[in-house]
C-alpha cells in the first residue's frame, strides 16, 4: 500500500495580510517517523509546515495580497525506495 496525504489539497481561503490560518494533514498508509517535510512552489514563503507525529500542521501567512500556491511534500522512507507524496496548497492574501 502506498502512502498518501489527507487531504490531498487545501484552500486556506481569504486571509488578511500578516494574519495566519492553519490546517492539519495526515499521512496514511505508511509509517512516518523520519520522513522529510518541505514546502515548494512559487509562493512557498507564505506557507510553513511543522511535523507532529503522523500529522503535519501547515500555516498560511500571506505577506501581500493575491492568490498564493505551493505544494506540501513529504518524503516516505519505504523499504523498496524512498518516494515523495504531496498535497496542493492555496490561499488568498487580502
Amino acid at each position: 500500500m502506498s502512502a498518501s496525504l489527507s487531504p490531498n489539497s487545501h484552500d486556506f481561503g481569504n486571509v488578511s495580510v500578516g494574519q495566519s490560518r492553519a490546517s492539519s494533514f495526515s499521512v496514511t498508509g505508511a509509517s512516518f517517523t523520519g520522513g522529510e517535510v518541505t514546502i515548494d512552489g512559487q509562493d512557498r514563503a507564505s506557507f510553513y509546515a511543522a511535523k507532529q507525529d503522523s500529522n503535519i500542521d501547515v500555516t498560511f501567512t500571506p505577506g501581500n495580497q493575491g492568490t498564493k500556491v505551493a505544494r506540501l511534500k513529504v518524503l516516505i522512507q519505504s523499504s523498496g525506495s524512498p518516494y515523495w507524496i504531496q498535497a496542493s496548497l492555496q490561499g488568498n492574501g487580502v
